[in-house]
């Protein structure tokens, strides 16, 4: 029988496809308006300062024209699974809600202001859509690290992909898993232990640290130096932001 050697990467990107696929086309039912402390409308805690921070992509405290209408066609285009060039009030609800969530803890390491808990309902379509087991048996035990860190757009699908790239290492055995969300884990110490890196919608310059160049060149110093002592990366991307990339 032909053992047929098949790439870390591919396997992990495959997985992550389908966590894309389940987030983008689960129905489900349509939940209530996003509302913080102060209810829906305007002014202090309510939708506007979710809104102006989730449209504040450069994160310079300010928001413009072009950030804005930016936000507001990719999230169109994500809600409008099916092309039609619309979408419903029930789409815009629910795609709201998934957009402005409160951040909070959860599955994975390292509080980043960033929501780190998928919806339960995707992750077990999810669960149930993995194979059953790896199309290549392993030749030793290997270790992912996942990093969801962004530091542009936020999307919603993060912490989805980064349980299925989980759940499937679980299940056929291919791999273990590590799931973090602070950059700070990209370092050249702690990368020796790993065989692959996923990248969950790393927007922006993710492995930045402001105001500290001298982290900020050994992240990405140890990232480059991963790469190119042989080992795997990989990842997955809702939409054609910039990503993937150190900078």
């Amino acid at each position: 029988m032909k053992l047929v050697r098949v790439p870390l990467a591919a396997v992990l990107c495959g997985g992550a496809v389908l966590a894309m696929t389940i987030g983008s086309a689960a129905q489900q039912p349509a939940p209530q308006a996003p509302q913080a402390a102060g209810g829906c409308g305007g002014g202090r805690g309510g939708v506007s300062p979710a809104l102006f921070t989730a449209a504040d992509t450069n994160k310079d405290g300010t928001l413009t024209r072009s950030e804005f209408k930016t936000t507001l066609d990719t999230w169109f285009t994500q809600w409008d699974a099916s092309g039609s060039g619309s979408v419903t009030q029930d789409q815009v609800t629910a795609g709201l809600t998934a957009a402005l969530q409160p951040a909070g803890g959860g599955g994975g390491r390292g509080a980043q202001g960033q929501n780190q808990t998928p919806n339960p309902n995707d992750v077990a379509a999810m669960i149930a859509a993995l194979p059953d087991k790896a199309p290549a048996t392993p030749r030793q035990p290997r270790k992912v690290l996942v990093l969801g860190k962004s530091a542009g757009f936020v999307h919603s699908s993060i912490p989805l992909a980064a349980r299925t790239v989980e759940e499937l290492g679980k299940k056929t055995g291919a791999w273990s898993t590590t799931i973090t969300y602070d950059p700070a884990d990209i370092n050249a110490q702690n990368l020796k232990q790993y065989d692959a890196i996923f990248l969950s919608s790393t927007t922006g310059c993710f492995l930045d640290k402001a105001g500290d160049k001298a982290a900020t060149d050994a992240r990405r110093a140890a990232f480059v130096e991963f790469v190119r002592s042989g080992k795997g990366v990989a990842g997955i991307h809702a939409t054609g932001d910039s990503y993937h990339s150190p900078c």
